[in-house]
């Protein structure tokens, strides 16, 4: 009998020995799981950070083209030309002397766009409506068949990846009283955009329009063999399941959407609110606080209403001296 306590005292040891143990193995397996996955969380998190400010600094680049190419089809020179035209000026009488200022100002606007060492813009040329070349500068010298572009232009700015890989052409309407008179043509090297991706990991910058890569850096996993119905769809549903699987591991239901559903009724209220609004306008001005007790409404939220249509010209506003005191009518 002493015998048999001896063992089972030991047994017991043993026992608790390895209990200790087994508890200490969890316990430090679930404090490596911890910390892995905030490692994992805090690179993601870096990874989107990083993405989201290259993604914000490339559209602010292309914000930028598309104003200065704005800016030159509203600008002096190129409405006295087209003014000229009109006049039935000739590029021997009056009409190139025009032309030259136009030319001048691309040159300018070459010169001083600059982005590091190189130059933002290689060329820019103008066309008339029929695609006919009126005045270019830089290194535009018939890159392409521009009456052939006319058709992809339309009556908006626009941006394409060229063929050769390594120019985007940036194009915008130019209007003239109205009218369309032609378009102004600008090509930019891909080379300057390559600073903005990493050879660490495969990212790339990729046209949403053809789903083409735009920097020489981009891994083919990037482009698409065509433009289909098929393909695009492989395409959405490659970000759909990136989408699901980065929320998976923030611990977020991808396929739960409150925000859209609370958007939607936000929304259904404020139309309700500003029909309300907009049937009691009348000749006679109102204030917000006036028409918020008609249609028993809080007076902030008609006053909103009443902002919004005075902004698309639908109310006359009266400003007093406060927001309170401001006046609507028809």
């Amino acid at each position: 009998m002493p015998v048999n306590d001896s063992l089972l005292r030991r047994y017991r040891k043993s026992l608790i020995a390895v209990l200790i143990f087994i508890a200490y193995a969890a316990g430090l397996f679930v404090h490596n799981l911890d910390v892995r996955q905030r490692l994992q969380q805090n690179l993601l998190d870096s990874v989107q950070l990083e993405l989201t400010w290259q993604a914000d600094g490339l559209a602010y680049y292309f914000t930028e083209r598309n104003n200065d190419l704005a800016d030159l089809a509203a600008s002096e020179s190129i409405a006295n030309y087209f003014g000229g035209v009109d006049l039935g000026m000739t590029a021997q009488y009056g009409l190139g002397i025009h032309v030259m200022a136009v030319e001048e100002k691309f040159a300018h606007v070459i010169e001083q766009k600059l982005r590091g060492p190189h130059h933002t813009y290689t060329g820019i040329v103008l066309v008339d409506e029929h695609g006919g070349p009126i005045g270019k500068s830089g290194n535009a010298e018939r890159l392409e068949h521009y009456a052939a572009l006319l058709p992809e232009l339309g009556d908006r700015h626009g941006i394409t990846l060229l063929d050769s890989g390594q120019l985007l052409r940036f194009t915008h309407p130019v209007t003239v009283k109205g009218q369309l008179r032609g378009y102004l043509i600008a090509y930019v090297p891909t080379l300057i955009l390559e600073g903005h991706t990493g050879v660490l990991r495969p990212e790339a910058i990729v046209l949403t329009a053809t789903g083409k890569p735009v920097t020489q850096q981009a891994p083919p996993e990037f482009s698409l063999p065509e433009v289909s119905p098929f393909q695009v769809g492989l395409l959405i549903a490659l970000y759909e399941r990136a989408v699901s699987f980065y929320a998976s591991l923030v611990n977020i239901n991808a396929y739960h959407q409150p925000g859209v559903e609370a958007g939607k009724k936000a929304a259904a209220t404020f139309l309700a609110t500003l029909n309300a609004v907009r049937g009691r306008l009348t000749a006679s001005p109102k204030t917000a606080t006036d028409i918020a007790r008609e249609i028993d409404a809080d007076a902030e939220d008609v006053y909103h209403c009443l902002t919004h249509l005075s902004a698309n010209g639908e109310a006359q506003c009266n400003l007093g001296s406060s927001p309170g005191e401001d006046t609507f009518g028809l």
